[in-house]
């Protein structure tokens, strides 16, 4: 990689766009190879270097933030490839047999079923409790309680809410300190509890939310919702505008159960977001 980055990516990067460059030393100055060293710091005002990172963690991380991961091939290669042949055109052989048609056919069938639901199952099988992820580092604890994230998602919108819930409260036993599994599992509560007025649900998801927001709390659309559970409509409708991103909704039956009956259908903020999630069948929080 060090080899191909002087002869083929330094004389032709151009300065045209900021490069981050990741690396497993701290700093700059602990980088092994003079070249990229000398390159790095030659240009500090375009270049940025991010330390104590593996780069391919750190791609599976950024892609995961973008909610374009895992790709689409790995999501499930049935659909993958059944989309790339929507560009050929039909091949038949005479006798009413098109090849084409057939692979199609059979590729749809296949893609029916979910690929990654069952990668996710296997993910939980293997680590079902906090004494299973012995001697794992706390990133690999972060990806498998990310799994069960995922799969508590599915069971959601499957409307399987027991088993949904009884999922995250596994999760957490495995590591209560994960802001996406305890910011996930409140929006599920509070969107389930006021569909069936369960002020326990309520209560809980408040709880989770308070501790989502000590370890992080910049989040907006979270903030929001802790707002709107506590009846402050101000700040509500103030941290709502800030996370005026697409990526920061849960989905539209979720959104709507949270907000529709605290009085903000009338904004004009709302019936925005309202067509945005409309727009895309799901938008992953």
């Amino acid at each position: 990689m060090l080899m191909n980055f002087s002869l083929y990516l330094k004389p032709k990067y151009s300065e045209q766009h900021r490069l981050i460059w990741t690396g497993r030393k701290e700093n700059i100055d602990d980088i092994e190879a003079d070249s990229v060293k000398d390159f790095l710091k030659e240009n500090s005002n375009l270049t940025h270097y991010i330390g104590n990172i593996d780069a391919d963690h750190f791609l599976i991380q950024l892609a995961k933030e973008l909610e374009c991961f895992p790709p689409k091939l790995f999501l499930n290669p049935y659909t993958f490839l059944t989309a790339q042949l929507s560009q050929v055109q039909p091949y038949p052989l005479g006798d009413n047999l098109d090849i084409l048609q057939n692979l199609r056919e059979h590729l749809i069938e296949r893609g029916s079923k979910s690929l990654i639901t069952s990668l996710y199952t296997v993910f939980i099988h293997k680590f079902p409790s906090k004494e299973s992820t012995s001697g794992l580092n706390p990133k690999m604890i972060d990806e498998i309680v990310w799994a069960y994230d995922q799969q508590a998602r599915d069971l959601y919108s499957e409307n399987k809410i027991k088993e949904c819930f009884a999922l995250y409260e596994c999760a957490l036993k495995i590591n209560n300190q994960n802001w996406v599994c305890l910011n996930n599992y409140a929006i599920r509560l509070i969107a389930y509890s006021q569909k069936t007025q369960n002020k326990e649900h309520l209560d809980k998801a408040l709880n989770l939310l308070k501790i989502a927001l000590k370890i992080d709390p910049d989040r907006t659309f979270t903030l929001a919702v802790h707002h709107c559970i506590k009846g402050d409509k101000y700040k509500t409708n103030q941290n709502l505008m800030r996370a005026s991103n697409k990526y920061s909704y849960p989905s539209l039956e979720e959104f709507e159960n949270i907000f529709n009956s605290n009085n903000y259908h009338d904004t004009e903020w709302y019936q925005y977001i309202i067509q945005e999630l409309k727009q895309h069948d799901y938008l992953p929080f």
